[in-house]
């Protein structure tokens, strides 16, 4: 099935329960080509997979994840997208999967992580975007980003790097991301302690590193964090890797 949009309207727009949009050819979209929940309306469990989202023309987005909960996007190819956001996650999209997706684009920017909860991004490849394949907005929480292959976009990987700040010696992650999580510390203090991480998961790698412009930072070995070979801290200089 081709869809192709009007001005001003979306191609597809999904209001309701366990609905599914597979194997469409969304072309020529003059808004939005799958709005997935739409202000007060709420989509639950839409599934969006083995679909082709093309030549879409203006600041329009290929997909736009509005108020829906357990969305699945899967599978699909977007290409030729124009000057916005590709992929666009807002703040009342919770438990949205984007797996499998193949973004090869000339739009802004990738995926706008715009304050989603608990949402996974993995097994996308994200190529030719003019910005950053991602983008992290404060608000998000509970995101799992992983195993995504990002080439020839203006920034590979989070336009910046995803930052924290120090509060009474403790950080929350937002998430479980595959990308240095940059610390800042509090109040913009010279120097600072971090003795707790919140929002961890079990046997997780994290890179961390301050801000380049923020202060000092010394690990003590107390709190929730612990250093093999009784090693009693480890210090953290602003601007180093």
């Amino acid at each position: 099935i081709d869809c192709v949009s009007e001005a001003g309207s979306s191609a597809i727009v999904l209001n309701g329960s366990r609905l599914r949009v597979e194997g469409c050819r969304i072309i020529s979209a003059l808004a939005v080509g799958i709005r997935i929940g739409n202000g007060a309306l709420d989509a639950a469990s839409p599934i969006v997979t083995n679909n082709i989202i093309q030549a879409l023309s203006g600041a329009n987005s290929a997909a736009v994840f509005d108020n829906c909960t357990d969305a699945l996007f899967m599978g699909n190819q977007i290409l030729d997208s124009d000057t916005a956001d590709v992929i666009q996650l807002d703040a009342e999209c919770i438990r949205a999967r984007i797996i499998g997706n193949v973004i090869a684009s000339g739009g802004d920017d990738g995926i706008n992580i715009n304050g989603c909860g608990d949402c996974l991004i993995t097994h996308n490849i994200i190529t030719g975007c003019t910005a950053a394949a991602l983008v992290l907005q404060t608000g998000t929480t509970g995101l799992l980003v992983r195993n995504n292959l990002y080439t020839s976009n203006g920034t590979n990987g989070f336009s910046t790097p995803p930052a924290l700040t120090i509060a009474s010696g403790a950080i929350t992650l937002k998430g479980d991301i595959d990308h240095p999580w940059s610390i800042d510390t509090q109040s913009a203090a010279a120097s600072d302690d971090l003795d707790t991480i919140n929002g961890g998961v079990e046997d997780k790698f994290l890179w961390l590193h301050p801000t380049t412009s923020g202060g000092d930072i010394t690990v003590p070995a107390n709190g929730n964090i612990e250093f093999m070979g009784n090693k009693g801290s480890t210090k953290l200089v602003a601007g180093s890797e």
